[in-house]
């Protein structure tokens, strides 16, 4: 849907998408190291992450950086205050559709969320400890990242990996640590995260 969503841009704006985000969302947000391909980012002289995979005789091998055209990435401290704080430049409507669910994915709760799991324009949304929960994950070759919000509490984490065998994983037992940290759950209420993704 990104792709179709990126040929739409360029056909009704005459603009590459590269500079239509730029003009519209990027520089009002202040998203000074967003870029959209890696040899942009390379030009500009930012540090750029180099993904690793593991092979088949568990040898962990570099990447070497491999891009997919059709991906993009984001500054994602600036884009998820943005979300958080619900800022311009969208408007409070575009931010209820943004942000709110579309579908079912899961119609009877997943051990330890409280609620039906719901789906909206890329985010998962559920209940957790009585917080509405938010998130997202994606990965690529050599690459992982998750994104979980708490919009309730203006509470955001972004966690990012470089391996992709079991960054996600990892990123999940972080992530919901914290926020039980966050909600300051006591230690035998919650979840043990580290089990589930140990296998």
């Amino acid at each position: 849907m990104y792709g179709v969503a990126s040929h739409l841009i360029e056909t009704v704006t005459n603009q590459s998408l590269g500079s239509f985000l730029q003009d519209n969302i990027w520089l009002p947000l202040g998203m000074t190291e967003t870029y959209i391909s890696l040899e942009e980012a390379e030009s500009a002289q930012q540090d750029v992450s180099q993904g690793f995979y593991m092979t088949e005789d568990g040898n962990i091998t570099s990447t070497d950086r491999v891009f997919i055209e059709t991906l993009r990435g984001a500054d994602y401290v600036k884009w998820v205050s943005t979300l958080l704080n619900r800022g311009p430049p969208f408007s409070q409507s575009a931010y209820a559709t943004l942000l709110g669910s579309h579908s079912i994915v899961s119609r009877n709760p997943v051990e330890p969320f409280q609620t039906p799991t719901l789906y909206g324009l890329g985010w998962m949304l559920q209940a957790y400890h009585g917080e509405v929960i938010l998130s997202h994950e994606g990965s690529q070759f050599g690459y992982g990242a998750s994104v979980v919000l708490l919009p309730q509490r203006k509470f955001g984490l972004v966690l990012l990996g470089n391996n992709m065998n079991g960054v996600n994983a990892a990123a999940n037992v972080l992530a919901y640590h914290l926020i039980d940290e966050e909600l300051d759950i006591p230690p035998e209420r919650r979840f043990d995260w580290v089990k589930r993704y140990a296998k």
